[in-house]
């Protein structure tokens, strides 16, 4: 299944498509249909967010700096530890949320990953601007597909609501711990392990 879910994400960046979520109808849309179309068209897409599929089950909204590695360093050095969360929670799906969604192709992002992750990677949030952005951003996808159940993992709060109970915050120099991760399960309701 994940090499059939990469090869479709592999023609669609060829061929210039996006896989969006119309309630009840997924299919396949060429970049460029919409009214105005063009580079344009593009660009909105980029910045707009998708999934590629309905999430299974709880979704995690995932950054990278100050998560996945410490600072912008650019290492995944934290990377092992979320490989082994999502092996022992394979219902978690995963949503970019991180800045590198804007400056990197999303198949790229995905390839960042372990294979058996891939497949659980289900799309990227929209790009918005001003105070509390992140959040924003998460919440638009929240309510357009109707997820229930997810979690943020993320190092900047200045990108937050203040108060939201979906975020956990990790030390942005360090980056992701178990200790991190146990939280995730909390707001999750997922059995530690």
């Amino acid at each position: 299944m994940a090499a059939s879910i990469l090869d479709a994400l592999a023609i669609a960046a060829i061929f210039g498509f996006v896989l969006p979520y119309f309630r009840g109808n997924a299919g396949a849309k060429k970049v460029g249909d919409d009214a105005g179309g063009g580079e344009g068209t593009k660009e909105a897409w980029r910045t707009s967010g998708e999934l590629l599929r309905r999430p299974n089950g709880p979704v995690l909204f995932l950054d990278f700096d100050g998560v996945l590695h410490p600072g912008t360093a650019g290492t995944f050095a934290r990377m092992h530890l979320l490989d082994g969360f999502l092996s022992r929670h394979k219902q978690v799906d995963i949503v970019l949320s991180t800045s590198w969604r804007e400056t990197t192709e999303f198949e790229k992002l995905v390839h960042l990953f372990s294979e058996d992750v891939r497949c659980r990677i289900i799309g990227r949030t929209p790009v918005l601007d001003g105070p509390s952005a992140r959040s924003r951003e998460i919440e638009a996808l929240v309510d357009r597909f109707e997820i229930q159940c997810f979690c943020a993992l993320d190092d900047d709060a200045t990108l937050f609501d203040e108060g939201v109970d979906w975020l956990v915050l990790t030390y942005r120099l360090e980056g992701v711990t178990q200790t991190d991760l146990e939280r995730v399960c909390r707001v999750l309701n997922l059995a530690h392990s």
